[in-house]
């Protein structure tokens, strides 16, 4: 039995080192030709005729039938959003806390410079004060370099 079961795991390996590529999953296409793929196509179509067929089949039958339906379709409904609504909390949450960790952490390598480019065309005096005090506030303000791009007729009425 032992031999049996160690030629099978063999002949598995073998098959497996054979393609020297392998199928990864990442590089599949939903418009490929494979069999799963076309399931994966025409399975919510599948669903929603079923579900279709299922209230027709309901309203020709029985009225209980057709409530029963429809309150599984509302309590599944009601479980998805639910389920969706606290994985986005999770979400946020874990963003929240991977911005948190990362705020304290300022890069700073030598060499780089960042020209900033403010193109402004009639522009109130105050929120170009406000967007230059910010712009050297910040933090590796002294690698950047700011140019503002005006029109020469911006004086004019």
């Amino acid at each position: 039995l032992k031999s049996a079961v160690g030629s099978i795991v063999l002949a598995m390996s073998n098959t497996v080192s054979e393609k020297p590529d392998g199928f990864t999953f990442h590089r599949s296409n939903i418009h490929e030709r494979r069999h799963l793929a076309t399931f994966a196509r025409l399975f919510p179509l599948f669903c929603f005729l079923g579900v279709v067929a299922c209230a027709a089949v309901s309203f020709a039958l029985s009225e209980r039938m057709l409530l029963t339906l429809c309150a599984v379709l509302n309590v599944s409904l009601c479980l998805g959003m639910s389920y969706s609504g606290i994985l986005c909390l999770l979400g946020i949450r874990k963003v929240a806390l991977e911005l948190r960790s990362e705020a304290v952490e300022v890069v700073q390598e030598e060499g780089i410079q960042h020209v900033i480019v403010i193109a402004n065309y009639k522009e109130d005096l105050e929120i170009l004060s406000q967007t230059l005090t910010s712009l050297a506030q910040a933090a590796g303000s002294h690698s950047f370099h700011v140019v503002l791009a005006m029109e020469a007729r911006e004086g004019d009425p």
